[in-house]
């Protein structure tokens, strides 16, 4: 029969093994903190998986399901620290020209693809895109930019109007904006990705 301290000594181990082998070096760290820095930059929004991998929320080919709205990201139905929602909010702002809002990600993390710079991973290449996500961003941002339209007088005494941007043109209610006002806007405009499909683009709303 085992001593008493032998016992606690094995079910001390038996608890922290697994936990080891799941351990990530500092080197390995450094290596997945440079990739995520590297994805971040080109716009990539999966660096944020790499960083669920890096500090032990994700494992390797192991399935998740990420859901963020104003308030929360929960991750596999654990909620992420603060500073996961933070940097997502500085990313939506520094590269997609947007702001969290409702969405959900989904799929099977390989470590192989963070490490393959060919990846579909690395390459930002979704089988299933984001849909209705990316024309949620894109109606923010649209809508920020008719605010700034609004509050510089370019519209104003209407109860609705219409907007059409096509080549470097911008036309409301049909009259053609001066070509260096319009020139502000479509800098902003042409930032907003897949905003713009074919050659022009439009739409009317309501005046608030």
């Amino acid at each position: 029969m085992l001593p008493s301290t032998r016992k606690i000594s094995i079910i001390a181990a038996m608890l922290v093994l697994p936990l080891l082998s799941f351990a990530i070096s500092k080197k390995e760290a450094a290596k997945l903190e440079a990739i995520s820095k590297e994805m971040y930059e080109q716009g990539n929004e999966k660096y944020l998986y790499v960083d669920a991998y890096k500090d032990g929320l994700l494992k390797d080919s192991e399935d998740f399901v990420l859901d963020f709205d104003n308030s929360n990201m929960v991750l596999n139905g654990a909620e992420l620290p603060t500073a996961y929602k933070e940097k997502y909010k500085q990313f939506l702002s520094d590269k997609q020209n947007g702001a969290v809002v409702t969405g959900k990600g989904k799929g099977t993390l390989h470590v192989k693809d963070i490490y393959d710079k060919k990846s579909c991973f690395r390459k930002n290449i979704s089988p299933k895109p984001m849909t209705a996500v990316i024309k949620v961003f894109q109606t923010i941002a649209v809508d920020a930019v008719i605010d700034d339209m609004k509050k510089d007088g370019v519209l104003k005494g209407a109860d609705k109007f219409s907007f059409q941007w096509k080549r470097n043109t911008i036309r409301i209610n049909g009259e053609k904006l001066p070509k260096d006002v319009a020139k502000k806007y479509i800098a902003r405009l042409e930032k907003i990705d897949g905003l713009r499909t074919g050659n022009s683009y439009g739409f009317t709303q309501n005046m608030n």
